[in-house]
C-alpha cells in the first residue's frame, strides 16, 4: 500500500470521514500528483507547492477550491510528518486565500408553496413528494436522506434519527403532512418494489437504495416543470429550512443542533439570510418602504 492509499485508509478508519469527503481529498491530491508529473508527491518543498498554487490561480480556480486544495495538502503532509517523519515545515509559509462571502440561495415562499402543493406524475409520485417534504421538513442533507432506513424512522412520533458528518447522530422531527405522505409512499409504492434485503426508506425502480444523483434529478425535473429554466437543487431546501426557523423565532443553538453543524459559526450564515428575507418582504409589503 502506497502512502496516499494509507492516508485515505487513515481518513476512513481513524478520522471516520464520509465517503464524499474522502473523494474530495482524493480529487485534490490526484490533481497535485498530476501537476508534479515526474516528482514524487512526498518529496516537495515550498516552491513546488507555491508554483502549483500559482498554476491554479492562472487557471482561474475559485478561492474556495484553492482553499480546499491547500487544506487537503496540509492534512496529507502533516500525516506524513506524524507517521513517517517527513518534514512539513514548508507548510508554514502556505497561506489559505480568504473565501468570498457568498450567502446561500433560498427557495422563496411563493416557489416553496408551489413545490409543496405539486404532485409529481409517474410511478413514484408519493416517493418524490415524500422526498420534497422531508428535505424541507427536516433540513437534512441529500446524502442523509438517502441513508435513512426504516429502523431510523419513527412514524408514530414523527421523527428521524440522522447520522450526519463525522458519524454525529441527531434527531430531526417532521410534521403531520410529511407523515401522511410517507405512509402513502410506503404502502402504495415501497412495499411493492423494495427488495427484501433493502433496509433503506427511499428506493429506486429496481428496489435498491436511491442515490443522491437520482434525487438531484427528481428535484431538477420538478423545478423545470414548475419554473422552466430556474434550477433548484436539494440543498436549497436545507437553506430555506434554517432561514425559516430563524425567521419564526428559533434560537441559533437549536438550529445548529437540528442541522447537525459542529460549529455555531457555520450556522450563523443563516442569520444574515433571515435578515435579507425580512428586508425583501418589508420592501415589497410596506407602503412606505
Amino acid at each position: 500500500m502506497n502512502k496516499l492509499e494509507e492516508f485515505y485508509k487513515y481518513l476512513e478508519i481513524e478520522k471516520r470521514y464520509s465517503i464524499n469527503t474522502i473523494k474530495a481529498y482524493k480529487r485534490d491530491l490526484t490533481d497535485l500528483n498530476n501537476y508534479l508529473i515526474t516528482e514524487q508527491i512526498e518529496i516537495v518543498d515550498d516552491n513546488t507547492i507555491k508554483n502549483y498554487l500559482t498554476h491554479l490561480y492562472i487557471n482561474k480556480m475559485s478561492k474556495k477550491t484553492i482553499a480546499r486544495r491547500i487544506s487537503s495538502i496540509k492534512s496529507y503532509y502533516k500525516y506524513l510528518n506524524r507517521k513517517h517523519g517527513f518534514s512539513c515545515d514548508f507548510l508554514n509559509d502556505i497561506k489559505t486565500p480568504k473565501k468570498d462571502k457568498l450567502l446561500p440561495k433560498l427557495i422563496y415562499r411563493d416557489e416553496l408553496q408551489k413545490i409543496l402543493e405539486y404532485t409529481p406524475a409517474g410511478n413514484f409520485q408519493y416517493r418524490n413528494k415524500a422526498i420534497i417534504f422531508l428535505l424541507y421538513s427536516c433540513g437534512i442533507r441529500v446524502s442523509e436522506l438517502c441513508d435513512i432506513t426504516l429502523a431510523s424512522m419513527d412514524l408514530e412520533n414523527r421523527y428521524l434519527i440522522i447520522v450526519g458528518k463525522g458519524k454525529k447522530t441527531r434527531i430531526c422531527p417532521f410534521n403531520k403532512s410529511c407523515k401522511e405522505i410517507l405512509e402513502k409512499y410506503i404502502i402504495a409504492e415501497r412495499e411493492k418494489i423494495a427488495k427484501s434485503d433493502c433496509l433503506h426508506l427511499f428506493v429506486n425502480k429496481y428496489g435498491n437504495k436511491i442515490t443522491t444523483r437520482a434525487i438531484e434529478m427528481i428535484i431538477a425535473n420538478i423545478s423545470f416543470k414548475l419554473f422552466g429554466n430556474k434550477k433548484l437543487h436539494p440543498h436549497l431546501f436545507r437553506h430555506t429550512y434554517a432561514t425559516n426557523l430563524l425567521n419564526n423565532g428559533a434560537d441559533l443553538r437549536t438550529v445548529q443542533e437540528l442541522l447537525g453543524h459542529s460549529s455555531l459559526m457555520t450556522t450563523q450564515v443563516y442569520t444574515h439570510l433571515a435578515k435579507e428575507e425580512i428586508n425583501s418582504i418589508y420592501k415589497v409589503s410596506h407602503p412606505r418602504s
